[in-house]
């Protein structure tokens, strides 16, 4: 007789008392929170114009495989004070956000990139020049058009 847990740390299945007795975890299809983009809205986002792009009710940021920003939502702009024209050309990760400078952002994104598969979306107390506001975040990879984008989601503050 099978019986299927769930592994609350990595999302995963295993079952256990099978023919072979226990077995490996099987890890699960990658989690989509439509809150921050739905399916069909992804694979829309890279041939989109920065004018529907800033109609979106979150903020979008694209960058390149070393994270320099080469569009920044007027969402963003809104949210964070910053004109898109003087961020375009930073980096995201050293200089306009150096709080996500670490290995579960950064980190991620690297690995992500380097393997050419990146979809990991987390939430995360932004701090850099500002009060900390928790977001949902989601780091995603157009593996058709080679970009890569921060999907960014205010929920709140933390501890409220």
């Amino acid at each position: 007789m099978f019986s299927l847990r769930r592994n609350t740390t990595n999302n995963s299945t295993f079952s256990e008392g099978g023919v072979d007795g226990p077995q490996q975890p099987k890890k699960r299809a990658p989690l989509i929170t439509p809150g921050i983009a739905a399916p069909d809205l992804l694979v829309r986002l890279p041939r989109m114009t920065r004018d529907e792009i800033d109609a979106l009710d979150f903020s979008v940021i694209q960058v390149d495989d070393e994270g320099t920003i080469l569009l920044y939502s007027q969402k963003e702009a809104e949210l964070t004070g910053f004109d898109p024209k003087a961020v375009e050309g930073t980096n995201f990760f050293t200089e306009l956000a150096p709080c996500v400078n670490n290995g579960l952002v950064y980190g991620r994104f690297r690995e992500g990139v380097a393997a050419g598969d990146l979809d990991t979306e987390m939430n995360y107390a932004l701090t850099y020049r500002m009060r900390p506001v928790l977001a949902q975040m989601r780091l995603w990879r157009d593996a058709e058009t080679a970009t890569n984008w921060v999907l960014l989601k205010r929920i709140g503050m933390p501890g409220k």
